[in-house]
């Protein structure tokens, strides 16, 4: 797998500002199964649950984002990957082919995170 796999722009939120120590420990041989001393924690709940909407559309304008690529308005719990996109020549973002985006939605159950992602897609 490699880190741009839709299974990893759903866990990753998970672990929050965690997730460089853990991939840290990871690259530095640290990680010993079971975790080693890397206490592997998301968000401080012991259940959360992500989503990823799905059907991309390709060869159109972006709308709804930041200049930093996130939403312009933000919708807490949701997280903005990109894959297939690019500026064009006004800054703006365009879609470039395969997997546009990912809006990532981070809930106590799925149907709350599968709620945040579409809701930050209608946005």
């Amino acid at each position: 797998m490699r880190f741009g796999d839709p299974e990893t722009e759903v866990i990753a939120p998970l672990y929050g500002a965690r997730l460089f120590d853990l991939l840290r420990a990871v690259g530095e041989g640290r990680l010993e199964k079971g975790g080693g001393n890397i206490a592997v924690r998301r968000h401080g709940r012991t259940r959360r649950a992500t989503v990823i909407p799905h059907h991309p559309r390709h060869g159109d304008m972006i709308f709804g984002l930041g200049r930093d690529g996130q939403l312009a308005q933000p919708v807490e719990g949701v997280t903005v990957y990109h894959a297939g996109t690019e500026l064009d020549e006004r800054g703006r973002f365009i879609t470039a082919g395969g997997r546009v985006l990912a809006l990532t939605g981070v809930a106590d159950s799925v149907r709350q995170a599968r709620e945040l992602a579409y809701e930050a897609r209608r946005s």
